[in-house]
């Protein structure tokens, strides 16, 4: 058990509608947008909106992408901010697109090399392990880090390429 973060590449007007707790976002993405096919009893699905890993290092990987955040305001922190992530049984954290191509301005100035001499530096390492949250320690589990980056990664190109917003659901 433990807290898996999914990144849904959704529309404007749909984050919009989801701030409205009485329309359950999430479902309306698993009955209407998500497309899944069975084939000999094995389920399938490709949409091109739903971007995660399930390795729960996402906390770690979200800190460790504020320490590399060169931006004067500090972007991704404060638009990535998991003290608002949803958590189980919560509303989705929306991000709009506007703030999502913000976040990818800074990402995409992020390497894989960049992400893995940071995990190697002590410093850095041990600095996010003694921050309070989630899994902290996984920051030393090199291709956990690396997994959850990419998905990041690719959630928000994918976000800013087609001009649109974030939810960031936790189960």
């Amino acid at each position: 058990m433990g807290k898996v973060t999914t990144y849904y590449v959704i529309e404007d007007d749909l984050i919009e509608k989801g701030k409205d707790l009485s329309f359950d976002l999430i479902e309306y993405i698993n009955d209407k947008l998500l497309q899944y096919h069975n084939y000999k009893n094995q389920e399938f699905w490709r949409c091109g909106i739903e971007y995660g890993t399930g390795v729960k290092a996402w906390h770690p990987t979200i800190e460790l992408l504020k320490l590399l955040d060169s931006s004067d305001d500090q972007i991704i922190g404060k638009i990535l901010d998991v003290d608002k992530f949803g958590g189980f049984d919560r509303p989705p954290y929306l991000i709009k697109s506007d703030d999502a191509k913000k976040v990818w301005t800074e990402l995409k100035k992020i390497s894989v090399d960049l992400i893995e001499k940071s995990i190697l530096d002590k410093k850095i390492a041990d600095k996010i392990k003694k921050t309070e949250g989630y899994r902290m320690d996984s920051i030393e589990n090199k291709p956990l880090i690396i997994l959850e980056f990419m998905e990041i990664f690719k959630a928000f190109y994918q976000a800013q390429e087609r001009n649109k917003g974030i939810a960031v659901e936790q189960s």
